[in-house]
């Protein structure tokens, strides 16, 4: 191997790695932050009947969410899916 081809190689493997850190790493957390705080929403308003309709104008409200923005009611659906399948596999369980 070359002495320009390790370096190469470095090169690529340093920005990978800072591509990586740097962009990749913030979005994945930026969108499971999101995703928590939905299913946080969804949580306590269908189990514990928490009354969202009047804080922030609504926008917390789950039902308001759907019918205001149905590109997010399919997020919504699945986070709920999956909640409800944890909620019932507990429920077996104990």
């Amino acid at each position: 191997m070359d002495v320009t081809q390790l370096v190469t190689v470095v090169v690529v493997i340093a920005v990978i790695y800072l591509f990586v850190k740097f962009i990749v790493s913030p979005l994945l957390r930026f969108i499971s932050g999101i995703i928590l705080f939905i299913a946080i929403i969804y949580i306590l308003q269908t189990f514990f009947k928490f009354d969202f309709s009047n804080i922030l104008g609504g926008w917390l409200d789950i039902n308001k969410i759907k019918t205001n923005l149905p590109w997010l009611g399919w997020l919504i659906d699945y986070i709920g899916f999956y909640i409800n399948k944890a909620v019932l596999f507990f429920k077996l369980m104990f």
